[in-house]
């Protein structure tokens, strides 16, 4: 428990002088081997103590918070390309196979477009891997933009490589 002072909005923990007759509650989110991921804060008058009976049934909230925010971490690292921020080939395999088990049972249709950069080897030796990157970046965000959004899936297959799923 700390002195409490509001910081864009939110509670706070104070180092001294928080605003009076208000304290604020911190209690960490901790993962896996004991990993702080973030802290809640509560605002509650300073002469608020919590019941020993509810201090149990909050920290099994808060556990179930952090893993639930730790596992969306996980997911969003296993599918989408740290240097694109597109989803990655695997991801794309899985969310073609559900298209196309979509089509076979509801029917419809889907496009596929399968696009590459041409001398990609060449540019990223001529001007190093930097410039190669910043190429993949700026194609990755042409194509995001030019898809229709939540719709549309866009992957880097590979290297150069870029998948775009089109239902419908």
């Amino acid at each position: 428990i700390y002195p409490l002072i509001y910081e864009h909005g939110l509670p706070w923990p104070a180092d001294k002088d928080g605003i009076p007759g208000r304290q604020c509650l911190c209690i960490p989110l901790i993962v896996a081997n004991d990993r702080v991921i973030g802290m809640v804060t509560f605002d509650q008058p300073a002469d608020f103590t919590l019941e020993s009976t509810k201090v149990q049934p909050l920290i099994v909230l808060l556990t179930v918070v952090a893993i639930g925010l730790e596992m969306v971490r996980l997911f969003r690292l296993a599918v989408i390309d740290g240097l694109t921020g597109l989803y990655v080939r695997r991801y794309m395999e899985l969310r073609l196979a559900e298209e196309v088990s979509r089509i076979k049972r509801y029917g419809g249709q889907m496009a596929l477009i399968i696009t590459d950069i041409d001398h990609f080897k060449k540019f990223n030796d001529t001007y190093g891997h930097q410039q190669g990157d910043t190429v993949l970046r700026e194609t990755a965000e042409l194509v995001q933009k030019t898809v229709r959004i939540d719709i549309d899936v866009v992957c880097r297959f590979g290297g150069e490589e870029f998948v775009v799923i089109m239902p419908n």
